[in-house]
């Protein structure tokens, strides 16, 4: 109980130091940083402060700020003394600094350090009892060293970032001529023709396409192929993992044989990755590359393909939830256009795919890595791997997250995006870019 009470005591006392020693600068106004942040609720306060569901952003001098939902996702950072004058007398030591620098274009990574700093910092004096840290260091000692190792941490990741490919690129890139035909064909249209097939491209164009996004997978034998699982179960007349299986083997495969929408193609092969550009050069359509395998082996079967069509340069982009795979890809060429790909759910549902059984704590892993991946992605993994696009999740699409892109000359790209009224909303309103599924007007999911 006593080593509870110091751990308690000890985590009280930090938050009251941070609030106190960490002095920042306000411009009038407070941005977003991110749709989806990690709710910091130091003991029970900031309930009555969310159910108040207050919108309007005060300027404020004090360096105090409570982090907390809006009701519709997003996450503001509202100066907690300009709205709650009265409450802060009585709840300034347990009170979490942090705070977002607008208007410092030459900064850009500002917003992600202060408030990164102060959550690292929060963690690692918070841990310092359990890991007997206590009984040599004090608290201004621990925030000292937490200080220093993320500082250590900023600099890594500005002396090896990659620098940001030219804006008129990556414009260049999404201009279809038509405000009407930014649309990218997912899986080469997954609802209108069997998914990842030469097939599907043909029907896509044919409906208005600009572009298609496929899915990379590699053979036992090496060889690149359209598959969006790492089995082959669910789209093939076959089963087994792609990775166990060879060319030869792929083949063989009808790619149509569980496709079951109406569509009269019956037989389809899986193409290479070749068969893939060269058809989507014949029929003018850009590419959407994206990769889950972040091993050498891809990033290698990539840059070779870059060679082989030099004009992929300016009509294809590499996609990937994975960012080492990114950096890897543009650390060996990088004139390469490259994007992030951002979901809520991406590594628990990679939890899913594995099909072993796993323990709850896979799950509970999953989550946590899911929720520092976004704020990871959102605060230093795009300037780190130099991104020009971002693809998001359609649920994590809102006005203030294009701007906060935008502002750092990133192109947002929504996905995936089914129903008309949401592909009228995305391409009227926002005026996106969006991946869909079906490119038939009318259809619902």
């Amino acid at each position: 109980m006593l080593e509870f009470n110091r751990t308690l005591t000890l985590f009280t006392t930090s938050l009251h130091a941070l609030s106190l020693h960490c002095d920042v600068a306000y411009s009038s106004q407070v941005r977003m940083c991110s749709c989806r942040l990690t709710i910091i609720e130091v003991l029970s306060f900031l309930k009555p402060l969310e159910e108040e569901g207050v919108t309007q952003v005060h300027h404020s001098k004090s360096p105090t700020v409570a982090i907390f939902p809006n009701g519709s996702g997003i996450v503001h950072l509202l100066p907690l003394r300009a709205l709650y004058p009265r409450a802060c007398t009585h709840l300034q030591p347990t009170i979490m600094a942090a705070e977002v620098v607008s208007g410092l274009s030459e900064c850009r990574l500002l917003a992600g350090i202060n408030v990164g700093m102060k959550l690292f910092a929060l963690i690692f004096t918070s841990l310092a009892v359990p890991l007997g840290l206590g009984r040599f260091m004090s608290v201004q000692s621990c925030l000292s060293v937490a200080l220093v190792i993320w500082c250590t941490l900023c600099g890594v990741v500005y002396w090896r970032r990659l620098p940001q490919l030219p804006v008129n690129r990556i414009s260049a890139f999404m201009e279809t001529g038509d405000e009407r035909d930014n649309v990218i064909a997912h899986r080469g249209g997954a609802a209108d023709a069997p998914e990842n097939t030469l097939e599907a491209f043909e029907v896509a164009k044919k409906n208005g396409a600009f572009a298609v996004e496929v899915d990379i997978g590699i053979t036992k034998d090496g060889i690149a192929v359209l598959l969006h699982d790492w089995s082959v179960d669910r789209t093939t007349d076959g089963a087994g993992m792609l990775s166990n299986l060879t060319y030869g083997e792929v083949r063989q495969l009808n790619a149509a044989a569980k496709f079951t929408n109406g569509s009269p193609i019956t037989t389809a092969n899986i193409p290479t990755l070749d068969e893939c550009v060269e058809k989507c050069k014949d029929l003018d359509l850009k590419i959407f590359f994206d990769v889950k395998d972040s091993s050498h082996q891809a990033v290698t079967i990539l840059i070779e393909l870059f060679e082989r069509y030099p004009h992929l340069m300016d009509s294809s982009i590499v996609c990937s939830f994975r960012p080492d795979l990114i950096y890897k890809l543009r650390l060996r060429n990088p004139q390469i256009l490259t994007a992030l790909t951002m979901g809520s759910r991406h590594f628990q549902h990679q939890v899913d795919q594995w099909q072993i059984e796993l323990g709850s704590w896979a799950y509970s892993l999953a989550y946590i890595v899911d929720e520092l991946m976004i704020w990871s992605m959102y605060n230093w993994l795009w300037y780190l791997c130099g991104n020009s696009a971002v693809l998001l999740s359609k649920d994590a699409i809102s006005g203030s997250v294009i701007d906060y892109w935008k502002d750092r000359d990133i192109i947002v790209v929504a996905w995936t995006v089914n129903k008309q009224e949401e592909k009228r909303y995305f391409q009227d309103f926002h005026q996106l870019n969006i991946i869909t599924d079906t490119l038939v007007h009318g259809s619902g999911e």
